[in-house]
């Protein structure tokens, strides 16, 4: 499993058809977003390979391109995967994940929206973005 250290984060603006404001990710130094966004505390994420499973505890809260680290793609491949801690919050908490990440026990999915910048980056209309509630 390849985990990036964290220790800085580097927050930068690319462009293709929309801007997209995630991080630069180097292979020796990775933060995730800096200030996180939809309730991401930096403290408590992790960015790994999208093919690597999510780390028990964690939910996918983002993914993102970077050509170069896991397989170096040359085309945009969202590559890399950001998950926050769930685990640790109490009963009443909201957070903020991708549409596709399963609601884990003790917490119920509220409502959905779209992100162009989160998730998938779809370019049109979709709901990629869900609120998921600590019940219990």
């Amino acid at each position: 499993m390849f985990i990036y250290p964290k220790k800085i984060a580097y927050l930068t603006y690319r462009s293709c058809a929309v801007v997209t404001a995630w991080f630069v990710l180097s292979a020796a130094t990775c933060n995730g977003p800096a200030g996180g966004g939809g309730g991401v505390n930096p403290a408590d994420t992790i960015t790994q390979c999208s093919s690597e499973p999510a780390p028990t505890g964690f939910i996918k809260v983002n993914d993102d391109w970077d050509p170069t680290v896991c397989g170096k793609p040359s085309s945009v491949t969202r590559n890399i995967s950001t998950y926050q801690r769930y685990d640790n919050k109490p009963v009443g908490t909201s957070l903020q994940v991708c549409a596709s990440a399963a609601a884990p026990a003790g917490w119920t999915d509220g409502s959905f929206n779209w992100d162009s910048n989160r998730c998938g980056h779809p370019s049109s209309v979709t709901n990629n973005v869900k609120v998921i509630t600590r019940s219990s």
